[in-house]
């Protein structure tokens, strides 16, 4: 993917005070958010506050799509309704169901403002995203990509790992060759325990910790509140203490 319209780029547009971007001749944004259901999800329904999962097809009026998350490696996971994507998005997908499908034609107040986004998107554009709600995240979410044969990963246990940490699907914020440590011990995010645990040497994990089991509201350092981390773990080594 060329651009990613949630990065922290995108959440500047509306710090920046561009949110007068796409205004009528009186000074009043122009536009309103429209939803439509393009499919039904089941469950509970998606409020601010909850982290998600999401996969989407972005595109302009004339069709032009200018951006999706179709060949992305790595999920766009992020918690709604606190200003980690554009506001057409906080307000439109608040309501959804996990595996429903929605269509939001967002005026450029709510999405990218009068300077748009790079070449991707003009200033004063209305765009439309189709997106699907993958998953809300209660707890952490586990995909191995490569199932190791060696020793398990246990709480105990001595491990060594390659790592990388993104934010938002593709915010690098750490990464690591080589590292060892102690499944369980004190000084790590509950998420990283939850999520090694089982892995066998050998074997790559993707896991999506929700913020909750990360570093909460607050956030730390580095890691802004309310963050979705995403980490790609390869499991090198699995040993006794």
């Amino acid at each position: 993917m060329k651009f990613r319209f949630a990065s922290t780029l995108g959440v500047a547009l509306f710090v920046s005070g561009l949110l007068l971007a796409g205004c009528d001749a009186n000074g009043e944004p122009e536009g309103e958010l429209l939803i439509e259901d393009l499919q039904e999800g089941d469950g509970p329904a998606v409020k601010a506050g909850d982290p998600i999962m999401v996969s989407y097809v972005g595109r302009l009026e004339d069709g032009t799509v200018f951006d999706t998350s179709e060949d992305d490696e790595l999920p766009l996971a992020f918690t709604l309704g606190v200003g980690q994507v554009i506001e057409g998005w906080d307000q439109g997908i608040a309501g959804m169901r996990p595996g429903g499908t929605r269509r939001l034609t967002i005026p450029p107040h709510l999405a990218f403002g009068r300077r748009g986004f790079g070449d991707a998107v003009p200033g004063n554009a209305t765009v439309i995203f189709d997106i699907t709600l993958d998953r809300i995240l209660d707890d952490v979410y586990i995909e191995d990509r490569v199932d190791g044969e060696g020793a398990t990963a246990k709480t105990g246990k001595i491990l060594t790992v390659n790592y990388t940490g993104t934010l938002l699907g593709d915010i690098e914020f750490d990464s690591a060759e080589g590292f060892t440590f102690e499944l369980g011990s004190t000084g790590f995010i509950e998420g990283w325990h939850r999520g090694l645990e089982g892995m066998r040497a050998g074997g790559e994990r993707m896991v999506v910790i929700p913020y909750h089991l990360a570093y909460g509201q607050a956030g730390n350092g580095i890691i802004p509140p309310f963050s979705v981390l995403t980490f790609v773990v390869e499991l090198l080594e699995v040993r006794e203490p």
